[in-house]
């Protein structure tokens, strides 16, 4: 397993956890700058999946 494939994918679950966050504060408060939060939380978490590198063949 390659470190990058590892950093890349600590990075993807620590979003995760974000969105959820996020989400949840949507939940609760339903305001403006929640939604605003979830939002960049969602590209964030899509950008990260976005950038896992392939699984390399050994």
């Amino acid at each position: 397993m390659n470190s990058t494939w590892v950093g890349n994918g600590l990075f993807t679950i620590g979003s995760l956890i974000f969105t959820f966050d996020a989400s949840l504060e949507m939940v609760e408060t339903c305001s403006v700058r929640s939604l605003i939060r979830l939002c960049a939380c969602l590209f964030f978490t899509v950008g990260c999946f976005l950038l896992m590198p392939e699984p390399q063949q050994e």
